[in-house]
């Protein structure tokens, strides 16, 4: 009993892990569809529609405002926006800054 016990815990985060890979595959795949006009810049309408389209994305949280600081921050540069992305994706706990690890939060 004790080993499938520990079997169901293995698995349980195997899908958990699964599920938090998929959730940021959608979310690197919404920001790089966001860029309507193709000049690798998210501007100011371009930020709304993004900001809608991360909210439909289960699992992910925003921080709306420290979003729209961060993408201005960044000059609205689609590359600066993905390597914090890039960084969650690859299991990155510890971005480059605080503001980083503040925009998003995963909820399982």
């Amino acid at each position: 009993f004790a080993a499938q016990v520990q079997e169901n815990g293995e698995i349980l985060e195997q899908m958990k892990t699964n599920l938090k890979q998929s959730a940021l595959q959608n979310l690197l795949s919404v920001i790089t569809r966001s860029d309507t006009n193709n000049d690798e810049h998210i501007d100011e309408n371009e930020t709304e529609d993004l900001i809608g389209r991360i909210k439909s994305i289960n699992m992910i949280e925003l921080d709306q405002n420290h979003f729209r600081v961060a993408i201005r921050n960044s000059g609205g540069s689609l590359r600066s926006v993905i390597k914090i992305v890039k960084n969650l994706l690859e299991g990155n706990d510890n971005p480059s800054n605080e503001r980083e690890r503040k925009l998003f939060t995963l909820s399982m």
